[in-house]
């Protein structure tokens, strides 16, 4: 198994750091992006690693927060599966500012074959996501 981090919150000698999450998972044949960040960093950053985001078997988006998901805008053609509660609309308590994701669920629906599942889903026979 292979991960890579994309995005994260330190960046290395020549990979810019964000705030947000992306990582680059190949197992058994299987290439997997974990959440996308809060920009397009993630495919700048895969790039510098020689890393092809073309032939993506699947996208998992973890949460609706604006820093894990709305790299999604910048991506297409590929399967994403993500919780009911992904596009609830999301808003910080101290000043309410809005925090979700930028693109909805109908505009995402454009882009990728969308899977919706609060229960474990099966990718392969040993990769899951849980929901």
């Amino acid at each position: 198994m292979t991960i890579s981090m994309l995005p994260d919150y330190q960046s290395g000698p020549h990979i810019p750091a964000e705030h947000g999450l992306s990582y680059f998972i190949e197992y058994e044949g299987k290439r997997l992006l974990f959440d996308t960040g809060q920009s397009d960093m993630f495919l700048k950053n895969a790039e510098a690693m020689k890393i092809s985001m073309t032939d993506i078997d699947m996208v998992i988006l973890s949460h609706g927060h604006f820093d894990h998901g709305n790299g999604l805008g910048y991506l297409s053609g590929s399967s994403m599966i993500y919780h009911p509660g992904c596009f609830v609309k999301r808003y910080r308590k101290r000043d309410h500012t809005y925090i979700g994701l930028k693109n909805s669920k109908e505009e995402l629906s454009l882009l990728f074959n969308l899977i919706t599942s609060a229960e474990p889903y099966k990718i392969s026979e040993k990769i899951f996501s849980l929901g």
